[in-house]
């Protein structure tokens, strides 16, 4: 039963990466509001209107063969690769026990993600729409069941912003967008796990762009979005972040 819920759940991740590839698609082509969350989906090649069957997330790429059936338009990797790592991440969350939040979280990432590798960016309305949320949510919880976290909050958010400009003083790696992200999980996670998610994402974000540098796919000086590599380091960091800040402290201990 647990292992059906499992299956269950990552394919409601999946669904939830298709949906958001097509808000952004639509967000990048000015649809409106309307057309945005109510649109009919189609091939963008030959305007063809898709059916049911041809919108199941992970699935309906197979069976196509990652073609349009009626003009054979390939259909982005991109779009298939997305729907399989959020199932996978929700997947995950549900078989390590995670909570509402950490599927709210991972949602908004996988969103950012998305929108981030589209539009090189952040929308600015809903980022800040994001932040104003999440202060929210963490002044309540200040307020009402967690009062020691105050402080820690305070320098925890002192440190990333002085660490932003830090970082962009000798190079410009780091945006404006990356930051307001991990301002928004300073106020919806712990501090223990936002420096989980820093330190996976760090690693991940290093490993693919150098394999990508290393293959001649991107240049040292190509743009590359990194909240993907947030949001890949979130459930990871789910999973091992205690292990791993655990063995950092052994580590700080014996220096």
């Amino acid at each position: 039963m647990e292992i059906f819920l499992t299956i269950v759940i990552a394919l409601s991740g999946s669904a939830f990466a298709s949906f958001f590839s097509v808000v952004v698609y639509r967000a990048e082509k000015y649809q409106g509001y309307r057309g945005i969350l109510f649109g009919r989906s189609y091939c963008d090649a030959c305007k063809k209107q898709l059916v049911w069957y041809e919108l199941v997330p992970i699935f309906s790429y197979l069976i196509q063969r990652g073609k349009c059936k009626k003009c054979g338009e390939k259909i982005l990797l991109e779009y298939w690769l997305g729907e399989i790592f959020f199932g996978f991440g929700f997947g995950l969350l549900f078989a390590f026990g995670g909570s509402i939040i950490d599927y709210l979280v991972l949602t908004v990432l996988g969103f950012l993600a998305l929108y981030d590798y589209a539009a090189h960016g952040v929308p600015k309305k809903i980022m800040n729409l994001l932040l104003l949320l999440g202060f929210i949510y963490r002044v309540v919880l200040i307020a009402f069941f967690q009062p020691r976290d105050l402080l820690p909050l305070l320098i925890a958010v002192l440190a990333a912003v002085i660490f932003y400009f830090v970082l962009n003083k000798f190079k410009k790696s780091f945006g404006l967008g990356d930051l307001l992200v991990f301002l928004f999980l300073f106020f919806t996670i712990s501090v223990h796990m936002v420096i989980a998610v820093f330190f996976f994402s760090i690693l991940i974000g290093g490993l693919v762009s150098s394999i990508l540098v290393l293959f001649k796919k991107i240049s040292r000086k190509s743009y590359v979005p990194f909240i993907p590599f947030i949001f890949f380091a979130y459930p990871l960091s789910y999973v091992f972040g205690e292990k791993v800040l655990a063995y950092f402290a052994t580590l700080l201990q014996l220096w």
